[in-house]
């Protein structure tokens, strides 16, 4: 997008722990981390030793004949396989053995033992593989959370987001490039729950999303044994410029309370702010009840409600902008 502003992921060198907590984290803003060790992962996690230690233990992945899933409109199949097979598939352009076609994609978001009420975690699905892996200590052991096994074909790109909780992507092999977007301009990726309906950032059809160009674009690119912080809330989008193996570590930085305890995955809203998008919806169903152009008389006031209660203030300075020239 050549008309979006782009912006580069700072990139520090030799974090560790205080470093990351009293110059980096207080800044809740992305940031490439190299020469964090990570373990002997980053050298030993070749196809055949993934294949050999992770063994034929069968895991749930996404399956599509495009590169470029879209969770929205499901333009992949879930399909079992085991791992040492699924491996070698991801690993491969094109496959003798195949779902949909020859050149589908592969995609692995690995899964906690019991995938409706426990989080993914390395060390309980993968023991042999979490040996080689060491989590940074960013964050207090009762924080954690999940981490999670993310493993994609060449080329496959993933579906714009966010999630709620604070997380480290660590990109243990292969090259991966990750375009981010800041909380502050959710208004213009068009979002349908916690994801975009942007599919093609990069050459968007400026017709459908017009409002897509104000965002701006934070952009990296990651090498193997570099981590990438995200914090919570920030919308991020991933292409696999090669085949790649990379662990998500998730942790609550919110009180427990905040998070829904039903949420194995991590990525369901805040409690209450679950509560809140409900109440509105409610509010929503209230104004229907009035002619339209008293529905956009209200609906205007409660939006300079929610500004002056809620907005940070820069934020509130750019949507009342926005208000101006509605």
């Amino acid at each position: 997008m050549d008309c979006q502003e782009k912006l580069e992921v700072p990139v520090y060198t030799d974090v560790d722990r205080e470093t990351f907590l009293r110059d980096i984290y207080p800044l809740r803003r992305p940031a490439v981390l190299k020469r964090v060790p990570l373990g002997p992962c980053v050298r030993a996690w070749t196809v055949s030793y993934l294949a050999q230690k992770g063994g034929d233990r069968e895991v749930k992945v996404h399956v599509s004949p495009e590169p470029r899933m879209d969770f929205l409109h499901k333009n992949f199949v879930y399909r079992t396989l085991p791992f040492d097979k699924f491996i070698q598939r991801a690993a491969e352009a094109k496959h003798s053995d195949f779902f949909v076609s020859e050149d589908e994609s592969y995609y692995l978001r690995s899964l906690g033992e019991d995938v409706r009420k426990e989080p993914a975690d390395l060390r309980k699905q993968f023991p042999e593989l979490a040996e080689d892996f060491h989590i940074p200590q960013f964050f207090e052991p009762e924080q954690f959370f999940s981490s999670v096994f993310r493993i994609s074909s060449p080329g496959l790109q993933l579906w714009t987001h966010y999630d709620v909780m604070d997380n480290l992507l660590a990109q243990v092999t292969g090259r991966k490039r990750v375009v981010l977007y800041s909380p502050k301009d959710a208004l213009y990726l068009y979002l349908t729950g916690d994801k975009s309906e942007v599919l093609d950032i990069d050459t968007t059809d400026l017709q459908l999303y017009p409002e897509f160009v104000k965002a701006s674009r934070y952009e990296c690119i990651l090498e193997p044994g570099d981590l990438l912080f995200i914090p919570a809330l920030w919308f991020h989008n991933t292409l696999a410029l090669q085949f790649g193996v990379g662990v998500n570590v998730f942790w609550r930085h919110l009180p427990p309370e905040s998070y829904d305890k039903k949420d194995p995955y991590g990525n369901k809203d805040p409690v209450a702010a679950s509560r809140a998008l409900q109440s509105l919806e409610r509010t929503l169903g209230i104004l229907e009840e009035l002619p339209p152009d008293y529905q956009d008389f209200y609906a205007r006031r409660m939006v300079l409600r929610i500004q002056s209660r809620a907005y940070l203030r820069q934020t509130m300075e750019a949507s009342q902008e926005n208000l101006d020239t509605a």
